[in-house]
């Protein structure tokens, strides 16, 4: 990074000298600014910097950055299996939470919730999942964030019976605003998406497994 000098007034009067030092502070100048340098003037416009993160890491803030707006997308929970057994085999999991952790505070969205499993006992209930939501955002909405996973199938089971697993929740979304510490190192954790549920049968019967829930990401801007 280019560094910042700061020209006095005595350098540029009337009466003082042309110098290497001057002409070269006049060169740079401009460059430390535009990189944010420490000491130098912020121009920064707010919000003209987008990042997106699709993987967990860390990022550090640039100097002369006061505040980062953030949105959050949580993992989504994925879709169940079904089978015809008595059996929980077939659940699927949830979506991981999203985060990102600052000096100053943590910001939540919550994964969504994988679907519950089907099978021959449980056929006529097919329980609903809540959807998820950001905890202390700004703005917090509930399943806003990842899309949850599609429930899977058995088709053709007990004389022609079909069970069809639950879907999976979506996960969780926020935004909002945090007061940044200058050069701070944000903790960025991106929740995945549940895995899906399995389906079984035995001979003769179709089936189709759940799908994965819709991973996480986070979006900051400053």
């Amino acid at each position: 990074m280019t560094s910042y000098v700061t020209v006095p007034n005595g350098d540029i009067d009337v009466d003082s000298p042309v110098t290497t030092d001057l002409v070269t502070a006049l060169r740079d100048n401009p460059i430390a600014i535009a990189e944010g340098s420490s000491g130098s003037p912020n121009i920064r416009v707010k919000g003209q910097t987008r990042l997106l993160f699709d993987a967990s890491t860390t990022h550090v803030v640039p100097s002369g950055v006061t505040e980062v707006w953030y949105e959050i997308f949580a993992g989504g929970g994925g879709g169940s299996g079904s089978n015809t057994a008595n059996s929980i085999t077939a659940n699927a999991t949830n979506g991981g939470n999203s985060v990102i952790v600052s000096t100053a505070v943590t910001v939540t969205a919550a994964g969504g919730i994988g679907g519950a499993f089907i099978n021959n006992a449980t056929a006529t209930s097919r329980p609903a999942v809540a959807h998820s939501s950001g905890t202390n955002g700004d703005i917090n909405i509930l399943g806003g964030g990842g899309v949850g996973g599609i429930g899977g199938l058995v088709e053709g089971a007990l004389l022609g019976d079909t069970y069809v697993g639950s879907d999976g929740s979506n996960g969780g979304y926020c935004s909002g605003s945090l007061v940044s510490v200058p050069a701070e190192t944000l903790t960025i954790t991106i929740g995945s998406g549940g895995a899906k549920g399995t389906s079984s049968g035995g001979a003769g019967v179709t089936h189709a497994d759940g799908s994965d829930g819709g991973d996480g990401y986070i979006i900051i801007r400053y």
